[in-house]
């Protein structure tokens, strides 16, 4: 009995498989489910180097969860959905202190002595629309157990994607090239 006991305990101490980042595409499903009634002022932020602007298409950023909070370990979990219809989007890559869990969908600790980590996302090759990073962080009182521990969930808000659907764009010729005082534009 001690040793399974022991391996259930190691094993949650580096992120819960399956789907608990608090996202609608998770079901709004976080650690609440089974860690509660603790109060260490926790905090999670995303932070990430994707352009103000948007993201292009098939390009890796950096992301970071941080977890501010008084308590002894904390853990994290989150997944990148669209904006239009909750899906997973992009891939996910692990870093140091995190690992891929819930089929790839989502990314979560491989301790819980950090309160950040850092990983990657890789956008997707098509436009597939907003994105939006949500994460759930579980500030843990260390004692082993799930009570005791307070879950807050937060999201990085939309971000656009830079590229144009082949419906806006606009196909045109413009001549001649170079001009001097007159340019002809054809549309179609």
């Amino acid at each position: 009995m001690i040793p399974v006991l022991a391996f259930s305990l190691m094993s949650n101490s580096g992120g819960k498989s399956g789907a608990f980042s608090g996202s609608p595409g998770d079901g709004g499903t976080s650690c609440t489910s089974c860690h509660s009634g603790g109060s260490f002022g926790a905090n999670v932020a995303i932070t990430h180097d994707v352009p103000a602007t948007g993201y292009e298409l098939n390009t890796t950023y950096n992301l970071t969860v941080v977890g501010s909070s008084s308590s002894s370990s904390n853990g994290f979990q989150l997944t990148a959905e669209t904006n239009s219809d909750n899906a997973k989007i992009g891939t996910l890559i692990a870093g140091a202190t995190s690992r891929l869990v819930n089929g790839n969908a989502n990314i979560s600790h491989t301790n819980t002595t950090n309160s950040s980590w850092n990983f990657q996302w890789k956008s997707p090759a098509t436009n597939q629309g907003g994105v939006t990073f949500y994460a759930a962080l579980n500030a843990a009182n260390g004692n082993g157990a799930t009570s005791g521990d307070q879950v807050v969930t937060g999201d990085s808000g939309v971000i656009n994607s830079l590229s144009i659907t082949d419906e806006k764009r606009l196909d045109f010729s413009m001549y001649p090239n170079p001009a001097l005082s007159n340019v002809s534009i054809q549309l179609p």
